[in-house]
């Protein structure tokens, strides 16, 4: 069982929202997209790697109800679990199925069709950048869509399932997923993660509206996965509360459950290898290297009678696990090189019918280092200003990654992979290099390519405006020289601290000056002295900005 540490799988999600609203603020590459259809595929693999592991789960049960008639209520609880989250994962396949056909298609079923395969290239699928399907499908005109509703009753239903069962198992342990689970599978209306100071939104509007359709299959997805842990949990718990002496153990299935199947090349892979059902009182030996499978007969299992002397079926050399509690041995493995990597292995068990060897087979994935640095506000780093930034790498704790970039300081957030830098420099047109680097083992997961620049300037005006006719009317009320930045993404408030008014009275040109950004009296008075057709000049406008005061162009006015 898993203790109250967030798992990497449901970290998961803070980082894929933190990638999508990087995403969605510097107006996604199609390659980006591409990444983060990746990533969903990726996510698929984890839900049926789930799939695999409760099943054997399932067939615990089943045996412990087929020798005790004790264990049917039990049972039937299972069943339940697993029937609703078989009806909450289709469900959720099917909608995805609806989406990227724009409901052409609606069941999984009809994935084979060549008019659906049509619409992906690569397996990915052409529309994957529509920002309005997802919204269109579950909310229309703002109101939740029939396949809306139909998806969140099938959430609350198996979410009361799940809370049901770990309620009245007897295992105070479990206290803790009954939270985790409330608040997982919350689905009422609530805060907008794309929108915090925004109205509170409907559970699938959150899921689905004004993202991209790339994300919002990688959100069912995500749930999925969700849906499959929590299964996962309830299924475990039960089974590890049957009686090991009323089960088949002649037929049982070793079991090999990973911390995290897919690492970065450099870190180390870990995981459990443990019997679905176990002696308390006699820990198994294990064994991983190459199995002599021609002693296997009967399936996985090969067993010796009583009292023979035996070795385990084993070819060559091979690894014994030393760290074995509660019938879990712990496995460790260095990440060398990239690729798909086996692991097979033995585990014995003896008792009074004799020694028994269950074989057991898995595999986890070595990735290449990957990592995503986006600027939230635009592509470049400007000087003087607070640029957030946010970082993520997939299958990495948000809490485990530094960035680094020569020369500047970045300074963490409150929220985990978000951070402010404040150049004090422009850089050349080559820029630096960001890189995210894993703090414990100082591996390089990414890298990209940023400019600093120096910030654009403000454009001065009066009364809003900035050159052309000036009515004797609207000169009565200037009072100031105002200046603001055009077109830059900041919220950056910048103020003239001086200025000179020019103005020909008569036959005599008169510059007036003022030290900051107000008209004195003196200006006032000669504005009302100013006939039509005379022109109005205010100079040598100087502006506070960050890193010193900046001179920016003249304004020029004729009078009406």
């Amino acid at each position: 069982m898993a203790g109250g540490k967030q798992t990497p799988r449901q970290a998961m999600i803070g980082m894929m929202y933190l990638v999508l609203l990087a995403m969605l603020a510097m107006n996604a590459s199609k390659d980006l997209l591409n990444a983060f259809v990746s990533l969903d595929q990726g996510i698929s693999k984890t839900v049926q790697s789930f799939e695999k592991a409760n099943e054997t789960f399932y067939r615990t049960i089943d045996k412990a109800a087929t020798s005790s008639a004790s264990y049917k209520p039990v049972q039937e609880m299972a069943n339940k679990i697993k029937a609703k989250s078989k009806e909450v994962v289709d469900m959720m396949s099917n909608h995805k199925v609806s989406l990227f056909s724009s409901q052409e298609f609606n069941s999984t079923a009809d994935t084979a069709n060549e008019a659906y395969r049509a619409l992906f290239e690569n397996g990915i699928p052409l529309n994957k950048d529509n920002q309005d399907i997802g919204g269109q499908f579950y909310v229309p005109g703002g109101v939740p869509s029939e396949p809306a509703v139909a998806l969140k009753k099938a959430m609350d239903e198996f979410r009361n399932l799940v809370i049901e069962v770990l309620n009245n198992d007897g295992d105070e342990s479990n206290d803790f997923l009954v939270e985790r689970y409330t608040k997982l599978f919350n689905t009422e209306v609530g805060p907008n993660p794309l929108e915090v100071d925004g109205p509170d939104v409907t559970w699938v509007s959150r899921l689905s509206e004004h993202i991209p359709l790339a994300a919002v299959a990688a959100n069912l997805t995500l749930w999925q996965s969700y849906v499959k842990n929590a299964e996962a949990d309830v299924i475990s718990s039960i089974a590890s509360k049957m009686d090991g002496s009323g089960m088949v153990v002649d037929a049982s299935q070793g079991i090999v459950q990973w911390e995290n199947p897919y690492v970065l090349k450099g870190d180390s892979v870990k995981g459990g290898i443990f019997l679905a059902a176990y002696n308390s009182k006699a820990d198994p030996k294990i064994y991983v290297g190459t199995v002599d499978t021609t002693k296997f007969t009967n399936g996985n299992q090969l067993t010796y009678p009583p009292g023979q002397s035996v070795q385990p079926p084993m070819i060559g050399e091979y690894k014994t696990l030393s760290d074995i509690k509660n019938g879990t041995g712990m496995y460790s493995e260095f990440g060398d090189a990239v690729g798909s990597k086996e692991v097979t292995g033995v585990i014995e068990n003896k008792n009074s019918k004799g020694t028994f060897y269950t074989k057991f087979k898995s595999s986890y994935m070595v990735a290449e280092p990957t990592a995503t640095v986006a600027a939230m506000k635009m592509s470049v780093f400007y000087v003087g200003v607070d640029n957030p930034v946010s970082v993520s790498a997939p299958g990495i704790s948000l809490e485990d990654i530094k960035i680094v970039m020569a020369g500047q300081t970045f300074k963490p957030q409150k929220k985990a992979g978000e951070y402010i830098i404040r150049p004090t420099r422009p850089t050349n047109k080559k820029g630096l290099d960001v890189e995210v680097r894993n703090k414990n083992s100082n591996a390089l997961l990414g890298k990209a390519n940023f400019r600093i620049k120096r910030l654009p300037d403000p454009a001065a005006n009066v009364l809003g405006q900035k050159e052309g006719l000036i009515s004797k009317g609207k000169l009565k009320a200037i009072t100031k020289v105002g200046a603001k930045m055009e077109n830059f993404d900041f919220d950056l408030d910048v103020k003239v601290q001086q200025f000179s008014l020019t103005v020909k009275v008569g036959s005599d040109l008169m510059t007036l000056k003022s030290k900051n950004n107000k008209l004195t009296p003196q200006m006032r008075k000669l504005l009302m002295k100013v006939s039509r057709g005379s022109r109005i000049y205010f100079e040598d406008i100087k502006v506070a900005m960050p890193g010193g005061a900046r001179k920016v162009p003249s304004l020029i006015f004729k009078v009406k």
